[in-house]
């Protein structure tokens, strides 16, 4: 959505009260009879014709700070783990990739799941985690 100049604001305004009619208004400056109607609204109301400010742009973010206090934490504590374990122990729902990004953002690095883990895991194996020994010295070089 395109946000008018200050300077078209005043020309709305100017021609509103002038007395000219909205739809005319608004072919006159090439903005939309909405336009028109809302800001002369506004003006009545708080007396601004300022733009208003852009607070809720954009998604949130899925790691709050206290997620990424507790990675940085469990990154430097454990380098060993795989990123779906820092996933877990930071206790957030979002993809590894979302973990691999902001450990790289924080300036650390963590291991990916191997292959072979990988392969455990889709398995079923019901020892996987207790496995991670055996299958980070089978699957995993140093």
């Amino acid at each position: 959505m395109e946000v008018y100049s200050i300077t078209i604001r005043r020309q709305t305004i100017d021609l509103v009260e002038a007395g000219l009619p909205v739809p005319e208004v608004a072919t006159t400056l090439g903005v939309s009879e909405t336009f028109v109607r809302r800001l002369v609204r506004r003006k009545q109301e708080t007396g601004s014709i300022d733009p208003l400010p852009r607070t809720n742009a954009g998604r949130k973010p899925k790691l709050t700070d206290e997620h990424l206090t507790t990675l940085t934490k469990s990154v430097e504590q454990h380098p060993d783990r795989t990123l779906r374990q820092h996933r877990e122990a930071i206790g957030v729902e979002c993809s590894l990739s979302v973990i691999h990004a902001a450990i790289r953002k924080l300036g650390l690095q963590a291991i990916r799941e191997s292959a072979l883990d990988a392969r455990l895991r889709h398995a079923g194996s019901a020892d996987f985690e207790s496995d991670t020994d055996l299958a980070g010295s089978a699957g995993r070089s140093a």
